[in-house]
């Protein structure tokens, strides 16, 4: 059991590790408007592809129709209240202002599903090994665009570097903490496996859903064929793997 824990928080800190490595690239890659859409697109094709290759068929196969809709559920009541908060309300001016609010809305969009997802990666781990790695996999390359793109409108907020560090090294946390509350619910509640699994899934489709909305303003089409592409490369890599 130690062995198990060990290797779930040993790879979903790798895993949670990749968004810092967005942000660096981003000081390095010179990365326009366009990249950035494509970037996000190809990110949210990532995060798809898991939400209906891994977190909604385990849901299904764990659990019964109640879970399910329990998950989903509180997924909603969780995303509505975070609805409610000011800065996930972003206005189109384009100017800083609007940029800190797409920042903090990013942010608020990964701890939203880092902490779900973590507690996937847990119980895929304690369920189905293989399952585990796989998602740690698909999150750690889906993490890199995010971070990058986390970095983007952080930077151009033109705020201290104190407070981008301390966002980022949330985000980095969040992960493995996650995934540490997932091993503790199959040991302690196994009857919370799917709604775990299904509730990781509405919010996913959330996070792709209110961050997409917000790039359409930039360049739709780049979005959308960084959408596919992005759906896609999971899928050989799924193939593979």
């Amino acid at each position: 059991m130690v062995s198990v824990m060990n290797q779930a928080m040993w790879v979903s800190s790798l895993a949670g590790l990749s968004t810092l490595m967005g942000v660096l690239l981003v000081f390095f890659v010179p990365v326009t408007q366009r990249v950035f859409s494509f970037i996000i697109g190809f990110s949210s094709g990532i995060l798809l592809f898991i939400s209906f290759a891994f977190l909604l068929p385990l849901s299904i196969k764990y659990g019964n129709l109640s879970q399910i809709f329990a998950g989903m559920g509180l997924a909603l009541f969780f995303l509505w209240l975070l609805h409610l908060l000011p800065f996930c309300k972003v206005e189109r001016k384009g100017n800083t202002t609007d940029f800190f609010q797409l920042s903090v809305l990013l942010f608020l969009a990964i701890l939203a599903h880092h902490i779900p997802e973590g507690i996937a990666i847990g119980m895929g781990f304690e369920i189905e090994h293989q399952v585990g790695f796989s998602l740690a996999l698909a999150l750690a390359m889906h993490n890199i665009p995010e971070g990058m793109g986390l970095a983007m409108t952080l930077r151009s907020t033109g705020q201290r570097p104190f407070l981008f560090i301390s966002l980022i090294f949330v985000c980095v946390i969040s992960l493995p903490v996650g995934t540490g509350m997932g091993l503790l619910f199959v040991q302690q509640s196994p009857e919370l496996i799917a709604i775990g699994f299904s509730f990781a899934f509405m919010v996913v489709l959330w996070m792709i859903y209110e961050i997409g909305k917000h790039i359409f303003s930039f360049y739709l089409r780049m979005f959308v064929h960084g959408l596919w592409i992005g759906g896609i490369f999971m899928y050989i890599i799924h193939q593979f793997h």
